[in-house]
């Protein structure tokens, strides 16, 4: 299982650097002679999909491989993100790790134990 995910991250990576390679570089390298908006929409899809790339090799190959050789056995890494109809939902379901920390070490210490936003800067 842990090699699987390995090889499939080096995947990722090659591809996420063939994007780069063949799309998001030459647009780079010629904007100058290029109106701005015209180079975003140009770099829009490559970015995208570089995104969309890196999110799972971060969420599900990676962290799964850890989760594996730690015997981690919650391996809830992210919910259903693409189903959100808000930011804040969305911001909730795309990375659960970061929600359940900010969530019982940030945000239950303001509320709960009435502490000032101050505190924290």
């Amino acid at each position: 299982y842990v090699l699987e995910k390995f090889i499939m991250s080096v995947g990722i990576m090659v591809c996420m650097y063939l994007i780069a390679e063949s799309t998001i570089i030459p647009v780079l390298q010629s904007s100058n002679d290029k109106p701005f908006v015209e180079c975003v929409i140009k770099l829009y899809f490559p970015f995208f999909c570089i995104f969309i790339l890196g999110f799972f090799l971060v969420f599900d190959c990676i962290l799964n491989a850890s989760a594996e050789l730690t015997c981690f056995a919650d391996r809830q890494f992210y919910s259903d993100w693409w189903n959100a109809t808000s930011f804040m939902e969305f911001s909730r379901k795309w990375n659960v790790p970061v929600h359940e920390y900010l969530l019982r070490h940030i945000y239950l210490g303001v509320f709960v134990k009435n502490m000032k936003c101050s505190t924290f800067m």
